[in-house]
């Protein structure tokens, strides 16, 4: 490493540590734990930040995770989770599924420099927001799904 690159890297720390101070303290949550493992649970939601360090210096990814996505609805869910991501600007978030899991996420990266914890735990929770009503699309499509799946089978005579 350069001595360049280790000077950015020591100031993309010291932000990030800043950052993680303040959105700790806006939360009321241990700084030293959230710094550790990136984990947050806001309103009852698992929330994750990822610190790229050496690839993104300077940036920072919050995700929200989504839960769940049953085996049996997965290409369902993704394919409204792909298609979210081109109708909508990427100042509403990216979709995308938590490596090594069956959990869809919905994902914001920010800029660190001028970023405090105070606005982006702000951020998080109006993103809650928007984290409900794509749980409540999720769950209308799913029973619209089971609804029309019912009446398919009533019409061919196999009853539910």
């Amino acid at each position: 490493m350069t001595k360049e690159e280790e000077t950015l890297q020591a100031a993309h720390e010291e932000l990030y540590g800043r950052l993680i101070t303040e959105l700790a303290d806006a939360f009321g949550v241990d700084a030293a734990a959230l710094k550790e493992t990136g984990h947050l649970v806001v309103g009852g939601i698992d929330i994750g930040l990822l610190n790229y360090k050496m690839w993104d210096q300077g940036r920072i990814t919050v995700f929200f995770d989504l839960g769940t996505i049953p085996p049996a609805r997965q290409a369902e869910v993704y394919r409204k989770l792909l298609e979210q991501n081109l109708l909508l600007p990427r100042t509403f978030g990216t979709y995308a599924i938590i490596p090594g899991t069956d959990h869809g996420a919905l994902a914001y990266t920010f800029d660190i420099d001028g970023l405090d914890g105070y606005g982006l735990a702000k951020n998080i929770c109006e993103t809650l927001t928007q984290y409900r009503s794509l749980e409540k699309s999720l769950q209308d499509a799913s029973e619209s799904s089971r609804l029309r799946m019912g009446t398919s089978l009533k019409s061919s005579g196999i009853g539910l």
